[in-house]
């Protein structure tokens, strides 16, 4: 290397293959961040849309649920079988083993539909 032609050229190769390997270095880790931060967002889209499909599954079984339960209500001892709801009946009293439960809490804290709350319209 002695001539000034070789050192210039041999300078320029080495600034150009430098600034070439800081650009890929940078572009990797932008690249990166970017799909780190969409993968997340993606992942929290996702997770949202399932817990509206599962507020969903569970307002139409409170609302079954309440719909039954207001049936029974109403139409269950006029009917004439009522089993246990027949004075006289040695379990009716008692409540046997075909006595109602009490319906569990909605697992988001809703209302209880057996507490005689407002309940939502249309259904």
């Amino acid at each position: 290397m002695r001539s000034l032609r070789t050192r210039i050229t041999v300078t320029m190769l080495l600034i150009v293959c430098g600034a070439l390997m800081l650009v890929t270095f940078l572009s990797a880790v932008y690249i990166q961040r970017t799909e780190s931060r969409e993968s997340e967002e993606i992942l929290m889209n996702m997770c949202e849309a399932g817990v509206r499909s599962l507020d969903y599954y569970f307002d139409s079984v409170e609302d079954t649920v309440i719909k039954v339960t207001d049936y029974a209500e109403s139409e269950g001892p006029t009917r004439g079988g009522g089993g246990a709801h027949r004075r006289g009946h040695p379990r009716g009293e008692q409540g046997g083993p075909y006595q109602a439960r009490p319906v569990l809490p909605h697992p988001r804290g809703g209302p209880d539909p057996l507490a005689g709350g407002p309940h939502r319209p249309g259904g």
